[in-house]
């Protein structure tokens, strides 16, 4: 549907900063995961404006 005739162009991406991890945001996303064993998805619901796959990366390769 994207480029066909008579389409809108698709919306530019947000550009802005960021959302940099605190350390009381690492703090609570190694408990959820660990202590409460919550999936990524309701984690997410923790992090307005980050997704599950986020957490999952952030948790996976930084906190792990």
């Amino acid at each position: 549907v994207v480029g066909l005739e008579g389409m809108p162009l698709p919306a530019p991406r947000p550009r802005g900063p960021k959302l940099q991890f605190t350390p009381e945001d690492d703090e609570l996303l190694i408990n959820l995961k660990e202590n409460k064993n919550l999936t990524w998805k309701q984690i997410a619901d923790f992090f307005p404006g980050r997704s599950s796959g986020t957490m999952q990366v952030r948790y996976c390769t930084k906190l792990k």
